[in-house]
């Protein structure tokens, strides 16, 4: 019998096969479960760390937003030293190499101050902090440096902590053009300078500098040619019309054209103003019925209050500004209102309103008339506080209005030398033109709006300057430099078919005797500084302001508050370590 035993010894070869199979797949699938597994922890690690990055993130944003509201409140001084802030700078700078030694120096400026801890009762202001809840701890410290301030939070989760660090900042924005008006009687000029007198600017000429956007919604007329136009508007002029000396200057392009409807335009600032006006809570309201409220010294409780005066029995209001603090120990910052009034309209009334935290707001039926306290034109009133004056009547400024902070700087201005060493300031007048447009040039760089802030508006009146035959009849005299610190305002009111209005013009009736001199001295140069902004219907239409040798207005460059310019908060930079 035949038996063939090749097929049983291939049957033999494939179990060893199969075996060699299975294990080599068995170690595969291992292999790949451990490798899954590791790219899970890994996966775990990043969406934890991803998840620590975003916290810490959204807690520099969430803080960005309190401090947009409260950073003027920060406490003063800051808290002590925040201990953890060591051990974010060795953090930070282990990481990244050379990005982590730049970052370690970045920080040493920012140690050496205090800090403000933010607690979840300031954060939740912001934003709701539930999604927050899953970290293990959270936190933010906050340091400033002027108008800088670094923001370090911080979350942690299964001893796992990361940092984020954000910068902001507060900037200033121009709110108002420093110019607004319709009618203008005045070629505004170029300032030419020469060498003389000791100076290498000297100003040798009439002419106008409006430092910030100007809008004449008139015809203007420009006493130089086109190519003069940034020596004079030096952030540009929008205006209805220009006419340019010579004739023949081509003026295309050298300003923004606009058709807006001039005594429209002012009609709607008015109504604008009124508004805000009447949106405000009347927390005091003297009439001739309750007299009695005038005593010692009142303020605002809040930015939404306003202090209004409305007796029938007063021809008008005197507001007096305090002389030069220095002088004295006692507290300037305050203004003084007083009235003749009652049935035989000649016993004074006066009360002392003092100022505020925020910009206390006032309102007057009948004319009002500016003084400082030493009862000269040519002296500083000091503006020392934050103030909204609105008249409805004629406003007569009948002294120079000067913040706290930028008398001393207008006084150096009119002196020849730079040394500082030539004598004492006088801070109580200012009668002396600037003669160097440098100067000028450097008075306005350095106007800021810091804690003063004025704001003077007439409705349905007119602004009037006086500077010696005025208000107060002191007679004549020679000096035409006056300077104005704030927003001034002046606003028509005017019928339905806006022909015949009433106010809304910047006079100045006496300067031209003023200037003129008399038998004991000789003509002064006329300069008229408005260190803020000038918005009216008109401007010298009576002829007044030819008398004017240097119109200069100027923006504030920076500051705290105020009408012309607007404090923004920002975020400007955010890095997650």
């Amino acid at each position: 019998m035949y038996i063939d035993t090749t097929p049983m010894r291939n049957r033999g070869v494939i179990l060893p096969i199969a075996l060699i199979l299975m294990a080599f797949a068995t170690t595969m699938i291992i292999a790949a479960g451990i490798s899954i597994q590791r790219s899970s922890r890994q996966l775990n690690s990043y969406a934890l760390l991803s998840d620590l990055r975003v916290g810490s993130n959204n807690l520099v944003e969430i803080a960005t937003v309190f401090l947009s509201e409260n950073y003027s409140d920060m406490p003063e001084p800051l808290e002590a030293q925040w201990e953890g802030f060591s051990e974010f700078v060795a953090f930070i700078s282990s990481r990244g190499g050379y990005e982590g030694v730049l970052w370690q120096s970045a920080m040493s400026d920012v140690g050496a101050g205090t800090w403000w801890l933010l607690s979840d009762e300031n954060l939740s202001e912001a934003a709701d902090l539930n999604p927050l809840a899953e970290f293990d701890n959270r936190g933010v410290a906050v340091s400033r440096s002027g108008d800088k301030f670094s923001i370090i939070s911080w979350v942690e989760k299964g001893a796992v902590k990361r940092y984020s660090y954000g910068l902001a900042m507060v900037d200033s924005l121009a709110q108002v053009p420093a110019l607004i008006l319709g009618d203008i009687d005045r070629e505004f000029d170029r300032v030419t300078t020469t060498k003389q007198k000791g100076y290498d600017d000297y100003i040798s000429s009439g002419g106008d500098w409006i430092n910030g956007h100007a809008i004449l919604l008139g015809d203007a007329i420009i006493n130089s040619p086109n190519s003069d136009l940034p020596y004079i508007f030096s952030n540009g002029l929008t205006a209805h019309r220009v006419s340019f000396s010579p004739e023949k200057e081509d003026d295309q392009a050298s300003y923004n054209a606009t058709d807006t409807d001039s005594a429209s335009y002012f009609v709607s600032l008015l109504e604008d103003k009124e508004n805000q006006l009447n949106n405000l809570s009347k927390q005091i309201v003297f009439t001739d019925d309750n007299k009695n409220l005038f005593s010692d010294s009142t303020s605002t409780f809040s930015p939404d209050s306003l202090i209004s005066f409305n007796l029938s029995s007063t021809d008008s209001y005197t507001i007096t500004f305090p002389k030069d603090p220095t002088t004295e120990s006692n507290d300037y910052d305050f203004i003084e209102v007083s009235c003749e009034a009652g049935d035989s309209g000649t016993t004074k009334y006066t009360i002392i309103i003092e100022a505020a935290d925020h910009t206390v707001s006032l309102s007057f039926n009948k004319s009002v008339n500016i003084v400082n306290k030493n009862g000269n034109p040519h002296m500083i009133g000091y503006i020392n506080g934050r103030y909204s004056i609105s008249v409805f009547g004629d406003i007569n400024i009948d002294t120079n209005l000067i913040y706290g902070d930028s008398a001393k700087d207008f006084v150096i201005a009119t002196r020849k030398s730079d040394n500082p060493n030539t004598g004492p300031d006088d801070l109580t007048t200012l009668t002396k033109p600037i003669m160097s447009l440098k100067k000028v040039e450097e008075l306005f760089r350095q106007f800021e709006l810091d804690r003063d802030y004025l704001s003077l508006s007439a409705l349905g009146g007119n602004v009037i300057n006086t500077f010696g035959v005025g208000t107060q009849n002191e007679g004549n005299a020679t000096h035409g430099v006056r300077a104005i610190c704030g927003d001034v305002t002046a606003l028509a009111r005017c019928d339905e078919s806006n022909e015949n209005c009433v106010g809304g013009s910047f006079l100045f009736p006496d300067l031209e005797t003023v200037i003129s001199g008399n038998k004991t001295y000789t003509t002064k140069l006329s300069q008229l500084f408005v260190l803020g902004s000038v918005v009216g219907n008109s401007f010298g239409t009576d002829g007044s302001s030819d008398y004017i040798e240097n119109f200069f207005v100027t923006v504030p460059s920076s500051g705290d508050s105020g009408g012309t310019s607007k404090k923004v908060f920002s975020l400007v930079g955010l890095r997650a370590w």
